[in-house]
């Protein structure tokens, strides 16, 4: 990590429509990225932001639970199970977020389960 680089992030931000939205770091609830970029979720809305899930994961307290997605966990209603090892988070949003069996054993514990 920068040595410059403050620990934490208190405010992300996202870019869009020529402006820079500041959303705070605490109103996150998951962030994912696919090919358009990084993408974090709100309860109210979701915004583009150029910084990378490493950056995010290093900087919040978001915690990865897939190669392409981070979560708040305590945001998350309710962890679904499947046969294959692998999960689902159902988070407060109404948005499912998967787990991959490589993160999953990790996910139990900061949950304590």
């Amino acid at each position: 990590m920068d040595a410059i680089a403050s620990p934490t992030l208190v405010h992300i931000p996202c870019v869009g429509h020529q402006r820079i939205l500041l959303l705070p770091e605490s109103d996150i609830h998951f962030a994912y990225s696919d090919v358009a970029g990084v993408h974090v979720r709100s309860l109210e809305q979701q915004a583009d932001t150029q910084l990378t899930l490493k950056t995010l994961e290093e900087r919040t307290a978001l915690v990865r639970c897939h190669r392409q997605y981070l979560v708040r966990l305590s945001c998350v209603a309710e962890i679904k199970l499947l046969d294959n090892g692998l999960a689902t988070l159902l988070m407060k949003t109404g948005d499912s977020v998967p787990v991959s069996r490589r993160y999953l054993k990790k996910l139990k514990s900061l949950l304590t389960l």
